[in-house]
């Protein structure tokens, strides 16, 4: 089968480690079945890595990821600084893109991964390379309830990106949710949804588990989002009825939250980890007894499949992609921003934990998120383009 370029506005890098790593995970699931090329360009404010530019290369199997580094010219002037940065980012992509091109031949199709900035490229090659591209979003950005919605930026941003997706030969949204408000806002004719992928060889269902005290987990970056001060307030609630269990919360720290649970009397029930390594929070997944999220917006949050692969049943909101992976026989689901009923679902989750089939929401969960199965599918997609 022919390469197929992915020109990712997020991906994970020696700046930003975890930047878009759901994306990578794609692109590994890809490149189970053909051979992938990952270009990404990283502005290097600080000049960590680099004081102009520095390409760096990884092969892993079928994937092959250059990384691309370059450290802005700075005036001093914010506008006229960005103005330049964008320029020098669009010009550098551009040159490995041709490199790129030149050097293994014109790729079949061409996959973008978050329309805003690579889709840029995309148009461009489209139009000098004649390649189709495809458009998978992550942005959980298209209703208000975000504060940095898709509607609140300028109107450049949106004609942008408007453009992008109205270019692509085909739109691959995380979740059906997602799907409807791209297709309803830009018209996409041809879309099909695309799940994230659960890494199974590190999210499994383990031999035994301890069994008390009953563990929840939450792993998310803390944000407002996540709504983890609403989370507190339900274990707040909790404590006064059940007292045998804990909650395992990974992400980064968060003094104001630490500070939140210490006024709630919750310092013998929750236990910060601090940002982990990945392997270190399927650890602590697998080891748990039930997932929690409370978010008030989503798109399709990869902790929740991963949970789900590992057989942890989950409770969280019904917003976005949520209901959509969330049912009666791997989860509860609970209205965001309605403390009591997540309280209520916790306390129904310790008491019921015995009825749910944990082998069973790890099979289903595996057959729908596994490297293998989104692999496939990814690839079943590209063979029309490839094929022409």
């Amino acid at each position: 089968m022919k390469k197929v370029l992915w020109l990712p506005s997020w991906y994970p890098n020696k700046l930003f480690p975890f930047n878009g790593d759901f994306i990578q995970r794609h692109a590994a699931a890809a490149a189970l079945y053909q051979p992938v090329q990952v270009i990404h360009i990283v502005k290097d404010e600080k000049g960590i890595q680099t004081k102009k530019i520095m390409e760096d290369m990884h092969v892993a199997g079928g994937l092959s990821e250059t990384i691309v580094y370059y450290k802005p010219f700075v005036t001093g002037i914010a506008v006229v600084d960005k103005l330049i940065s964008s320029a020098r980012y669009i010009s550098i992509y551009k040159a490995s893109i041709k490199r790129y091109i030149d050097q293994q031949g014109r790729p079949g199709v061409i996959h973008v991964h978050v329309p805003f900035k690579a889709g840029i490229l995309a148009r461009w090659c489209k139009k000098k390379y004649d390649i189709p591209f495809i458009v998978t979003e992550h942005w959980c950005a298209y209703n208000n309830l975000n504060p940095d919605n898709f509607f609140v930026h300028n109107a450049l941003f949106r004609s942008t990106v408007k453009k992008i997706f109205q270019s692509a030969s085909l739109v691959t949204p995380v979740c059906e949710s997602n799907r409807k408000e791209l297709t309803d806002l830009f018209d996409i004719k041809k879309s099909v949804v695309v799940c994230n992928v659960a890494d199974d060889r590190l999210f499994y269902l383990p031999g035994d588990k301890p069994e008390l005290p009953f563990t929840f987990i939450h792993v998310s970056s803390l944000s407002r989002q996540k709504n983890v001060e609403g989370i507190l307030h339900a274990f707040s609630v909790l404590k006064n009825n059940i007292r045998h269990w804990q909650c395992i919360i990974v992400g980064p720290y968060n003094t104001s939250l630490v500070e939140q649970a210490k006024l709630l009397g919750l310092e013998k029930f929750i236990q910060w980890t601090g940002e982990l390594p990945y392997e270190s929070v399927a650890r602590h997944t697998r080891n748990a007894h039930s997932m929690v999220m409370f978010s008030r917006y989503e798109n399709s949050p990869c902790t929740i499949i991963e949970a789900l692969t590992a057989g942890i049943p989950v409770i969280a909101s019904s917003v976005g992609g949520i209901p959509e992976i969330i049912d009666e026989q791997n989860g509860l689901l609970v209205a965001s921003e309605d403390i009591d009923a997540l309280a209520g679902a916790m306390a129904k989750m310790i008491d019921g934990y015995g009825r749910y089939r944990c082998s069973g929401i790890a099979e289903k969960a595996k057959r729908m998120f596994s490297y293998e199965a989104i692999g496939l599918q990814i690839t079943a997609l590209y063979r029309e383009f490839q094929e022409k």
